[in-house]
């Protein structure tokens, strides 16, 4: 509905993802100074996370990337 009323989908630059990564990075080190409870739930979530993001690559990127290609050549 977005695109068919005319809006334009763009990506966020490299420059606003990096600002936002850095300011989320503060934020959860402050709340993980604060709070113990925080600090354990985030460290245990950002250890699932590099797991899964090697997993992420292999299969799932992979197969994403296939259907974007696919799309692309109107096989979908």
């Amino acid at each position: 509905r977005l695109v068919g009323g005319g809006a334009q989908l763009r990506p966020f630059s490299q420059e606003i993802l990096e600002a936002c990564l850095k300011a989320s990075k503060e934020v959860y080190a402050e709340a993980s100074a604060k709070n113990p409870d925080f600090k354990k739930l985030y460290e245990a979530m950002s250890a699932f996370r590099g797991d899964q993001y090697l997993w992420f690559q292999i299969a799932e990127y992979t197969y994403d990337n296939f259907l974007i290609r696919a799309r692309a050549a109107n096989h979908l």
